[in-house]
């Protein structure tokens, strides 16, 4: 297995891509010759699966308008997808934390909340 490219993908994608990958068919396999590796995986899978906030597609839709409407860049988009805040408290406290390093006018905040409440309505759909 070999690294092809890194970038930022929001959870319920990677959540998406693992799903649909195949590799979980081979989890048996896996734990008879490498039982770390077919740990890891099913752990990733838990995790990704419990914190999947939307569906995929509608994940991948927020952070591409986040960063052509709001100017977002795409850690700060996938952080906000991710977290998914609610109110302008918490989505001040996920823009601190990602030191976006621009300053948002409160108008701003307000269209991301927005932006989110269109794009990721179907919240827990993710892990069914």
């Amino acid at each position: 297995m070999r690294i092809i490219d890194t970038k930022y993908i929001p959870i319920p994608y990677a959540f998406k891509l693992l799903s649909q990958s195949g590799i979980l068919k081979q989890l048996e396999e896996f734990k008879a010759s490498d039982m770390y590796y077919a740990e890891i995986i099913q752990k990733t899978y838990s995790y990704l699966r419990e914190f999947s906030k939307c569906l995929a597609d509608d994940a991948v839709k927020a952070v591409e308008r986040l960063r052509n409407e709001v100017g977002l860049n795409e850690y700060a988009s996938v952080l906000i997808v991710n977290i998914r805040p609610r109110f302008l408290a918490e989505l001040k406290a996920v823009l601190a934390a990602a030191k976006v390093g621009m300053t948002l006018s409160d108008e701003d905040l307000e269209k991301i909340l927005k932006i989110l409440d269109e794009t990721c309505k179907e919240e827990k759909e993710a892990k069914q």
